[in-house]
């Protein structure tokens, strides 16, 4: 029967599927490596593509050659049905439901009365939607070595977010951002995770700003001024002086201040005020630096 199944498509559809089982869905914002993404996609996808495509080409086929009209028999009906409930399967498991409808749709159309022509147009259909929906379905690629920010930003922040619980927002961004290429943007949030640090500082030495005024509301410099003004009290004090501990603490606070005083001046008041962009290099520096001061912070003075 020359407008039948091809030898090809046939071959499709009784070759065995991969060992592998198919993925959970691609979910928005997480990583997904690409054996994944071939494993959800792949499988069923370009196997349905291929096998419609050649059944639409040969039904086109026949079509040119005067046996448009000519209805299918019982087999080709099973065999593209079959398929098609493969297709509608998978389009479940991974919410896609554009394809999951064409595909149902054309399952639902296609008997013995449906002619050749008529499912050249069905199954073209078909393919259509489904090379619509995987290409509007967009991935972005990640470098490898960067993975971990996006995947675990936590990671080598130990003690930092127990000490300071309202870092964990802006650490997670700034991983996230330094991965994704917003180079200027994990800078912004490194800034805000050493704002939290700085206030960290203000609380444990207990300083005191000018009218009163509350450390969450205050400048970067009004508290950095607070924090040298109360290790000066405290240096000054000779009973302090006398205990290697509690000198050990004030050149702990003096180092912690000059740090977050140099991070004022290289990154939080350009990012702060757009004066500034930053490339990779840049947010990697500050990143490790922040870490390093804010693991510094949390552990408090010797």
């Amino acid at each position: 029967m020359p407008a039948s199944v091809s030898e090809r498509a046939r071959s499709l559809l009784t070759a065995p599927d991969s060992a592998v089982s198919v993925a959970a869905p691609l979910r928005a914002h997480e990583l997904v490596s690409l054996w994944d993404m071939l494993r959800t996609y792949a499988r069923t996808y370009a196997k349905g593509l291929e096998f419609f495509f050649l059944l639409e080409q040969k039904f086109r086929e026949a079509e040119d050659k005067g046996q448009g009209k000519q209805k299918l028999d019982q087999e080709d009906i099973a065999i593209i049905s079959r398929r098609l409930q493969d297709l509608i399967d998978e389009s479940k498991l991974t919410n896609l439901r554009g394809i999951e409808f064409k595909a149902t749709q054309a399952q639902s159309i296609i008997s013995t009365d449906t002619t050749c022509a008529d499912v050249a147009e069905i199954l073209g259909g078909v393919n259509d939607r489904i090379r619509e929906e995987l290409s509007n379905l967009l991935l972005l690629h990640v470098k490898h070595e960067l993975a971990p920010f996006y995947d675990s930003p936590l990671d080598r922040w130990e003690g930092v977010t127990d000490y300071i619980p309202d870092t964990d927002f802006d650490i997670r961004e700034a991983g996230r951002c330094l991965a994704l290429g917003l180079h200027t943007a994990c800078v912004f949030h490194l800034m805000r995770v050493a704002e939290l640090g700085l206030r960290a500082i203000a609380r444990r030495l207990r300083v005191t700003l000018a009218r009163g005024k509350p450390v969450d509301l205050a400048e970067w410099q009004e508290i950095l001024s607070a924090i040298r003004a109360k290790t000066e009290e405290l240096r000054s004090n000779s009973k302090t002086n006398a205990r290697r501990g509690n000198a050990e603490a004030i050149t702990y606070y003096s180092e912690i201040r000059i740090e977050l005083a140099a991070f004022k001046d290289a990154w939080r008041n350009h990012v702060a005020h757009a004066r500034a962009r930053y490339d990779e290099h840049q947010a990697r520096s500050a990143y490790e630096h922040v870490r390093s001061l804010m693991q510094r912070i949390a552990a408090g003075p010797p």
